[in-house]
């Protein structure tokens, strides 16, 4: 059973059709490393804290400018991280 998937998979290839391009789809799940807007830290060079627990307080403003740069930070690594998923494997489609 082993040399006919093994076979099966390398037909495609032979016919200049890479294996994985007839394979069914996979799909993953990618946990990216980026804090919620809520809790950062100011752990990123260039933008301002914005967990309460930092700036000090009383109520977390979702209107602040360093929110808005947080959040276009975030939609950056986002945008970014699908343009190279989407470049380096064909096919790939990226669901938010």
């Amino acid at each position: 059973m082993r040399s006919f998937v093994r076979c099966a998979l390398l037909l495609p290839s032979i016919a200049g059709v890479p294996a994985w391009a007839s394979a069914p789809p996979v799909i993953v799940i990618v946990k990216r490393t980026v804090a919620p807007v809520v809790t950062d830290g100011g752990g990123v060079p260039g933008l301002a804290a914005t967990s309460r627990a930092v700036t000090g307080a009383a109520r977390f403003d979702r209107r602040a400018a360093a929110v808005a740069a947080y959040r276009a930070h975030v939609a950056r690594v986002q945008a970014d991280f699908e343009a190279s998923v989407t470049t380096s494997m064909a096919g790939t489609v990226v669901v938010p």
